[in-house]
């Protein structure tokens, strides 16, 4: 285990996931959207290093434009990971997911920021 530095105090690293990532089995994928405020990308990054360090594979996918929501790529590529690694079987290439409720709520959010009717189309009244 590594030693605690003062910035990070003794009751970080007990609990830390990079402490355990040398016993990991099986598949693991990583999905970050860059433009994420609560997850800095140096944070993220301290797992798949420690992986590294512990010669462990893994997956990490990283979307640009993407905050902390999902889009319907990261959720295609995640149930491709499932289908492959799960169940075994060969998921379908380049399925096209349908706009998910997340995608339909901020749209129904932006609307209403800007005073437009989703529904309509239209100015609201």
């Amino acid at each position: 285990m590594r030693r605690p530095t003062p910035a990070v105090g003794v009751h970080y690293l007990p609990q830390a996931n990079l402490t355990y990532a040398g016993g990991l089995k099986g598949k693991l994928l990583f999905i970050h959207g860059m433009l994420d405020m609560g997850v800095h990308p140096g944070a993220l990054f301290q797992l798949p290093q420690a992986l590294m360090d512990a010669n462990k594979d893994f997956d990490l996918l990283l979307l640009p434009r993407a905050a902390h929501e999902l889009p319907v790529y990261a959720l295609r590529r995640q149930w491709d990971y499932f289908v492959a690694n799960l169940a075994g079987k060969v998921p379908p290439k380049e399925y096209q997911i349908e706009e998910t409720s997340s995608d339909s709520m901020k749209a129904k959010m932006k609307s209403l920021m800007i005073g437009e009717d989703v529904e309509t189309g239209g100015a609201e009244e």
